[in-house]
């Protein structure tokens, strides 16, 4: 006698949010123009002269976006970040890290290039760092921080400190994605030296948002 086998097949699904452990979101900026920047002077470096051209607007790459929640996670340990000053310029011109971060300054070029925090010198000071070397900061509090050069006025960066393990920027187009446990947070941008827009998102819930900046006008010439 033939044994039939049971055609009893269980499959067992687990359904997940596509969007979970993460958000997208999509920044729409306001309207802008843009007029070429033109030199306000030249420096004179061993090959020749360079010119001088006031820092151009932030691009929308620039556009910090973070993810605060509602309790503040302990200060990160080992967490760094780099920051060059190289060809006159600082790079990034725009860095987001966490609270506890150490902040590497390194110094790309030929000479010496005396870095320090416009507003919080008693935390960083006016000190020359030799061509190749590297000073090294740990930043224990939230904040922007502006990061200029004594010998090169127009070398500017911005150092934005947050409470917070979950960030990001946006591209070109203003999307981002932020990986994030699910849960309830405030969404906030950090966009041209001002946070630009601030509203409460849940993970989780929701899997795109539509961010609106609020950005202040600039003053007529």
């Amino acid at each position: 006698m033939r044994r039939i086998p049971l055609p009893l097949l269980v499959l067992v699904f687990v359904v997940r949010p596509a969007f979970a452990g993460g958000l997208r979101g999509t920044i729409f900026f306001p309207a802008e123009t843009r007029a070429e920047a033109r030199p306000l002077a030249n420096w004179r470096v061993e090959n020749g002269t360079l010119p001088i051209v006031p820092a151009p607007p932030e691009a929308r790459g620039d556009a910090i976006v973070v993810l605060e929640p509602a309790t503040p996670p302990e200060p990160v340990v080992d967490a760094t970040v780099t920051v060059e000053a190289r060809g006159l310029q600082l790079f990034p011109r725009v860095v987001v890290a966490a609270v506890g971060t150490t902040f590497h300054f390194k110094n790309g070029d030929r000479v010496a290039r005396t870095l320090y925090l416009k507003g919080g010198e008693n935390f960083m000071a006016r000190e020359p760092t030799a061509p190749g070397a590297t000073r090294a900061l740990r930043f224990g509090a939230p904040g922007e921080f502006a990061l200029r050069d004594a010998d090169y006025p127009h070398a500017q960066a911005t150092l934005v400190v947050v409470p917070s393990n979950y960030f990001g920027r946006a591209d070109e187009k203003g999307s981002f994605k932020i990986d994030a446990p699910d849960g309830k947070y405030t969404l906030k941008v950090y966009f041209r030296g001002v946070w630009a827009a601030s509203q409460p998102v849940e993970v989780g819930r929701s899997g795109e948002v539509t961010v609106h900046l609020n950005l202040p006008e600039e003053p007529r010439k």
